[in-house]
């Protein structure tokens, strides 16, 4: 498997939640083409190859996909300040955080602000499960974060190798308080 990453783009600055602190957010957004090769050239057992794989000159099938972050900019901050900010990072890339667990996805500020009473697990919950695109919740439940990261982070993927299937997400009742 081989993945390129395309440049970030800047959807749009606007003012966001801290807007009266003086904080605004950037919309960032990356393709990513994920590569796959058709035909396995060795097995499991077998501790490298005669051949790289790009020798057999064997088509790949090409998934692509988009990523969006926002990120915090300073309040009035113009595209092109943030396409410079973006330009003095060339090796910045929005990298994914992927679990069946929802605690494995969130940032420690979202961990804290549960307990706090600034928002739930259920709020939490419903911005980070994957849905497909009809909508309709992945099984197994699966749950991401699309994160900014000012170095080529590797996507960090907390799925087992082989997941039990789930038939429906947990109920609120079912995760763990955090923070108590």
């Amino acid at each position: 498997m081989e993945k390129n990453f395309g440049s970030i783009t800047i959807d749009n600055v606007t003012p966001g939640l801290k807007a009266d602190k003086g904080v605004w957010q950037a919309q960032l957004r990356q393709i990513v083409t994920t590569n796959y090769p058709n035909v396995r050239v060795s097995n499991s057992n077998q501790l490298g190859g005669l051949f790289d794989h790009g020798a057999f000159n064997i088509e790949n099938q090409s998934y692509t996909s988009t990523r969006i972050a926002w990120v915090p900019v300073p309040a009035n901050s113009t595209i092109e300040q943030v396409q410079a900010a973006l330009d003095a990072k060339p090796n910045a890339r929005l990298y994914v955080i992927i679990s069946h667990n929802l605690e494995d996805v969130l940032t420690e500020e979202q961990k804290a602000a549960v307990p706090a009473g600034l928002t739930t697990m259920d709020a939490l919950r419903e911005k980070h499960i994957v849905k497909d695109r009809e909508g309709n919740i992945v099984q197994p439940v699966q749950y991401k974060s699309v994160n900014f990261s000012e170095t080529a982070v590797e996507d960090v993927d907390l799925r087992p190798a082989t997941a039990s299937t789930t038939t429906k997400a947990p109920a609120a009742e079912e995760v763990v308080a955090i923070g108590v």
